[in-house]
């Protein structure tokens, strides 16, 4: 894994930002994640913050090219809400969260 680039003056923001979705498991428990894909660099790789219970605040990473196509598409608004709900320590919807695909 690379590390964050975030102050790589190659990433070219994402106009507007393209927001993802999915469900990573670890043992017996499901992570869902609001992925919102912000920048990419000079080769084409997807960077942006992931957002979930365990990064509130967002963790800004690359973004694998495969999760654009085997993820849960967000509009921005809804993103934004659910952005919104888990910097407040909430619970994403139980009934959206299922509509994840999980990821690898």
């Amino acid at each position: 894994m690379l590390l964050s680039t975030a102050f790589d003056e190659t990433l070219k923001p994402v106009t507007p930002p393209v927001y993802v979705a999915f469900c990573t498991v670890e043992g017996a428990s499901r992570l869902a994640v609001i992925a919102r894909i912000e920048s990419k660099d000079c080769v084409g790789r997807l960077w942006g913050h992931w957002f979930s219970s365990r990064t509130r605040m967002g963790e800004f990473k690359e973004i694998p090219w495969e999760f654009t196509t085997n993820t849960e598409h967000l509009h921005a608004d809804l993103a934004e809400d659910c952005i919104s709900l888990l910097r407040a320590g909430e619970e994403l919807p139980e009934g959206l969260v299922r509509k994840f695909p999980i990821t690898e």
